[in-house]
């Protein structure tokens, strides 16, 4: 079984009478029986948020330059016709 936190854990080992493996998404293990071992390692789940912030960020960074594009298209877009009609008034 997985569970979200060590609490959940320890709630859902009791609902199965303490008869099997439960871990949690961090890693800590709450064996058969009711004992607890591991843990995240802290280097490693930093380098996993430090990943999906990354993963995020580089996301974002495309949104932006798609945004950025679409902008520049429109301003585009909005000096040809100015020009257009500048044009138009002068004949």
């Amino acid at each position: 079984m997985i569970a979200a936190n060590l609490n959940a854990a320890f709630r859902i080992s009791k609902l199965l009478n303490q008869r099997y493996r439960v871990v949690t998404i961090d890693g800590h293990i709450v064996n058969a029986g009711g004992s607890i071992t591991g843990g995240a390692n802290r280097h490693q789940s930093g380098l996993l948020s430090k990943r999906a912030e990354l993963d995020q960020l580089n996301k974002q960074l495309d949104d932006l330059k798609k945004r950025d594009r679409r902008l520049i298209n429109l301003s585009m877009i909005l000096k040809k016709r100015l020009l257009l009609m500048k044009t138009s008034l002068l004949n």
